[in-house]
């Protein structure tokens, strides 16, 4: 594959019969948040496609069933109400840890057709997101570890865009040795909306990692109030359940963005 010219557009060569093999290759000369779909098809063809997390900033909100049902939000006004700002939003992800994969799949249908153009990434349920062909999934770093290297590397070689999480920049360099395409780190400030024993980061440890060598999702305590000071430190795709989800807190965010990511 090394003497391929590939650029971002999708490149078909002889496309003809089922798909016999797919995986993702990586290559050292394209940026760090390039990655390559490779599809073999009966008969000798092949097809290529880069996978890309914006090179931009943006808003990456989280769709949480429980905190929707317990402050009475209706996931249908969110997704109008990011929709009706998608030049900041590249995608959501869904978030429902206390439904089970046959609820979570009913759900993640539901939204998915209520809002066909906006990209979901599901939470947890990886193995669900290849099935149904979803966007993206995001799996945290101790349930990746949790499973068998089979597991790992069916989730690893599928083509969605896939997530994880950090807590610190020994967990980033560990990232170095696995195909992710992007990064939570946090918390970054205290929260209240998830409960964690884990040590608050700040801005300075943000500075610390802002060259990381995957794209970064800052997460914890993420609002209109220190959405800028985030911004300030680089390119991000801040993640928040609350700040995202209420409809005042949201527009003073987009206001915000629009300072670092003008149209």
């Amino acid at each position: 594959l090394d003497f391929l010219k590939l650029s971002r557009d999708s490149v078909a060569i002889e496309k003809n019969g089922s798909i016999v093999e797919k995986k993702i290759w990586h290559n050292e000369g394209l940026n760090s948040s390039d990655s390559i779909e490779i599809i073999k098809f009966v008969g000798g063809g092949w097809f290529f496609r880069l996978v890309d997390f914006p090179d931009s900033v943006g808003l990456y909100p989280i769709l949480d069933y429980d905190y929707c049902k317990i402050h009475s939000i209706s996931p249908e006004f969110l997704l109008d109400l990011w929709n009706s700002h998608k030049n900041y939003i590249s995608f959501i992800q869904f978030r429902g840890k206390s439904l089970s994969e046959s609820e979570y799949r009913k759900e993640y249908s539901n939204l998915r057709n209520k809002s066909p153009k906006l990209e979901i990434v599901v939470n947890d349920f990886w193995e669900l997101a290849i099935r149904e062909s979803a966007f993206g999934f995001h799996v945290g770093k101790e349930d990746f570890k949790s499973l068998s290297d089979k597991e790992k590397e069916a989730l690893l070689s599928s083509s969605q865009m896939k997530g994880t999480s950090s807590h610190s920049e020994s967990d980033l360099r560990d990232l170095a040795n696995w195909r992710w395409d992007y990064s939570g780190i946090g918390p970054i400030f205290p929260t209240n909306t998830k409960q964690t024993d884990r040590k608050i980061l700040g801005l300075d440890f943000l500075k610390s990692v802002v060259s990381a060598k995957i794209p970064l999702c800052p997460i914890g305590g993420i609002s209109e109030d220190n959405l800028e000071s985030v911004f300030g430190i680089g390119n991000f795709f801040p993640a928040s359940i609350s700040a995202f989800s209420d409809e005042i807190r949201f527009l003073k965010c987009i206001g915000v963005i629009k300072k670092y990511c003008p149209l």
